[in-house]
């Protein structure tokens, strides 16, 4: 399954802005956001998987920045 990083991180801005309107992912219900990103998280290493079949492991950092972003603003206060 091919999985454009592009795409999915415009459908997670989508849910956010759909969800917060208050300007801020901390305004999101905790078990929302654990939901989120537990599903991204699953996306980042299935996009992971596809990266390394089709690319070289050294641009998989650059590629995959913003996703990891989202992650992290998601599961701010979520211990690991």
């Amino acid at each position: 399954m091919a999985i454009n990083v592009n795409t999915v991180y415009q459908t997670v801005l989508l849910i956010l802005n759909k969800e917060r309107g208050r300007k801020s992912v901390k305004n999101i219900p905790q078990t929302k956001r654990v939901a989120l990103g537990r599903t991204l998280t699953n996306l980042i290493d299935i996009y992971e998987d596809n990266w390394l079949a089709r690319n070289r492991a050294g641009g998989f950092p650059d590629s995959v920045a913003r996703l990891i972003h989202l992650k992290e603003l998601l599961l701010w206060d979520i211990p690991c």
